[in-house]
C-alpha cells in the first residue's frame, strides 16, 4: 500500500495547501514586500552594444548606467508610510521630551526632527516636500510608522495622521 493511500483526500489537500503555504513562506524571505521600492523602467533597443558590466544592479530588477553615477547623484527609495506627528511634552515623550534618542536637544535646533526605528540616526527623508532628519525613536508598537516633530500643539493638530510617500536620501 503506497503512502498516498494511507491518507484521505481531505487529508491530502491539507498536507497539499501547508507544503505550498512554506515554500510561499520560504520564498517571501528573499522579497521585501512592505518596502517596495519604487523605480523607473527602461528600454533597450535592439542591435545596440550594451554590457550588463555597464550597469549596477539596483534591485533585482532595475538597473542604472553607471556612466550616469557620479560622485553627486543620490540613488533614493520611496516608500509608502502612516507618518504622525508629536511635540515636546512628557506624555508623548519621556521626561526630558527636548531631548531625543540620539542626545539631540531637538527644541533649539532649525532642521526638521522625525522619530523612526526603520532608519539610523541622522538619515534624511523627504516628507510632504520637506527634508527631515531622524534624530529621535518611538515605541515598538509604531516601529513601521514615523513621527514628525513639531514645537506646538496646532502644528501637530493640522498634521494629524496622514499616508504620504517618503523618500529615503541616501
Amino acid at each position: 500500500m503506497s503512502l498516498i493511500n494511507k491518507f484521505s483526500k481531505k487529508q491530502l489537500k491539507i498536507l497539499f495547501i501547508i507544503i505550498i503555504f512554506g515554500i510561499l513562506i520560504e520564498f517571501s524571505v528573499f522579497f521585501d514586500f512592505e518596502n517596495q521600492i519604487i523605480e523607473a523602467d527602461f528600454e533597450i533597443e535592439k542591435n545596440t552594444d550594451i554590457k550588463i558590466s555597464d550597469y549596477l544592479v539596483i534591485q533585482s530588477n532595475s538597473f542604472v548606467s553607471i556612466s550616469d553615477i557620479s560622485a553627486n547623484t543620490r540613488i533614493n527609495k520611496t516608500f509608502i508610510k502612516t507618518v504622525t506627528a508629536y511635540n515636546p511634552v512628557a506624555w508623548q515623550t519621556d521626561e526630558e521630551p527636548c531631548i531625543s534618542a540620539s542626545g539631540m536637544n531637538i527644541c533649539k535646533t532649525e532642521k526638521k526632527i522625525c522619530a523612526s526605528n526603520e532608519f539610523p540616526f541622522g538619515t534624511e527623508l523627504l516628507i510632504a516636500d520637506e527634508i527631515w532628519e531622524v534624530q529621535d525613536r518611538m515605541h515598538p508598537r509604531y516601529s513601521h510608522r514615523i513621527d514628525l516633530f513639531f514645537k506646538t500643539k496646532q502644528e501637530v493638530r493640522d498634521w494629524g495622521k496622514r499616508t504620504v510617500e517618503v523618500v529615503k536620501l541616501d
